[in-house]
């Protein structure tokens, strides 16, 4: 089990840890914070303290959910594990390669849970499980409290019942973290955190998780060279002369890519910029843009990087930063760094490009207009082009005052 902080154990897999260790599997729980930010008006207890209580608590919640587990606690910042992304992969990939068997389950919090540290980690241990082909549970959690039916993904959601013996010790588990479960004191600022309606939803005789049944981007790639037929396809390649097209530069300096596919696009971007930094998450994809761009003799000037761009936003100022068919695949939380980081990143004259389907993405919280209007309504930022159809959106975005392509060249 690998969690954000202190508690998030026992609510949402406390029963499933206590059944696993009574029919004496091996359990390791991986807590990633202290929980030291929980309480940041506190008059009575500083994060120091916080972090020391917290800690003795879920020592002692697990010592009563599972006697023998083993837990890690690394001490990541409470509420910074977004920027933590990698080294929480390379911690649960060491835990995994001490711990695992043949057999081994991983459950983590939920990747779109609401909660950024939760988000963060159920994205991170999701690509360790994917590279490792170890089997991935993700638990809800702020889910039940914060977001209406239409959110929960059933088709997708698996139970785990609970005895009333177990429901008996997760409740006894819980009690353990009194600085969650009641108030610090009677001051403002330190008021009980999980009130009775919140816990109610963890009181139920069962225990639910997410399994994704979709296989990974780098499974897709290796299953097939072109899983999106971006090579065969109409709609494909009218998209991408649609998107260069809409480009307001001739020339693109210093450019970056987010999720540059089979490098199709990579190898028209490069024809016409100076730098391409191309980043994606697949290795497998990764791999077929490499080949495109020397066969085409642009490797050059062209820079390939396996990253999440979320959690891993490269440095420096981009000309051009384009973002396609990618936003509906992250969590609201991270759609949002995404583009920020992106505005932030856009050099004086710089141009953000967004391309996305428009159909409904099965099985994924966002879709193309959601992607689209969060970029909208980022603050900075004016819309210069857009194209609509049935099935795609095209906007491009730049800082205001800057000359369309005619006055540019003195046609007005």
């Amino acid at each position: 089990m690998v969690v954000a902080h202190p508690d998030d154990e026992t609510l949402v897999v406390g029963g499933l840890i206590h059944d696993a260790a009574a029919a004496g599997v091996a359990v390791t729980v991986v807590v990633l914070t202290d929980g030291e930010a929980s309480h940041p008006d506190s008059p009575t207890h500083s994060p120091s303290d916080l972090r020391r209580l917290r800690r003795a608590e879920v020592a002692e919640a697990l010592a009563t959910l599972a006697p023998h587990a083993h837990l890690v606690r690394p001490a990541l910042p409470d509420g910074g594990l977004m920027r933590n992304f990698h080294e929480i992969v390379g911690l649960v990939g060491g835990v995994l390669d001490e711990t695992a068997t043949d057999s081994a389950l991983v459950v983590s919090t939920w990747r779109f849970d609401g909660h950024p540290d939760h988000e963060a980690v159920g994205a991170a241990v999701a690509q360790v499980c994917a590279e490792r082909g170890v089997r991935h549970l993700e638990a809800p959690l702020w889910l039940w409290a914060w977001q209406d039916a239409a959110a929960v993904p059933w088709s997708e959601l698996l139970l785990h019942p609970l005895s009333r013996s177990t429901q008996g010790v997760k409740r006894e588990a819980l009690a353990a973290h009194t600085s969650q479960v009641g108030p610090l004191s009677a001051a403002p600022g330190d008021e009980a955190l999980l009130s009775a309606e919140v816990l109610a939803h963890f009181a139920r005789p069962w225990e639910s998780f997410v399994e994704r049944g979709a296989a990974s981007f780098d499974e897709m790639y290796a299953a097939g060279d072109d899983p999106w037929g971006f090579d065969s396809s109409w709609y494909e390649e009218r998209k991408r002369a649609l998107t260069l097209a809409s480009l307001p530069e001739r020339r693109l300096g210093r450019v970056l890519e987010i999720g540059p596919g089979t490098g199709l696009l990579t190898v028209a971007l490069a024809e016409r910029a100076d730098d391409v930094l191309a980043i994606d998450v697949s290795a497998q994809a990764l791999e077929r843009v490499e080949d495109r761009l020397w066969s085409a003799g642009l490797a050059d000037h062209v820079e390939l990087r396996r990253g999440h761009v979320a959690y891993d936003w490269p440095e420096g100022e981009f000309d051009l930063i384009l973002v396609s068919e990618v936003g509906y695949f992250l969590s609201s939380s991270e759609c949002d760094v995404l583009l920020a980081s992106a505005r932030d990143h856009l050099s004086a004259s710089g141009t953000l490009c967004l391309v996305h389907w428009l159909h409904p993405i099965e099985g994924w919280p966002l879709d193309g207009h959601a992607v689209h209007d969060r970029a909208l309504a980022l603050s900075g930022l004016e819309r210069v082009v857009q194209h609509v159809e049935t099935d795609l959106r095209i906007d491009v975005v730049r800082r205001p005052g800057l000359p369309s392509v005619a006055q540019a060249e003195g046609r007005c």
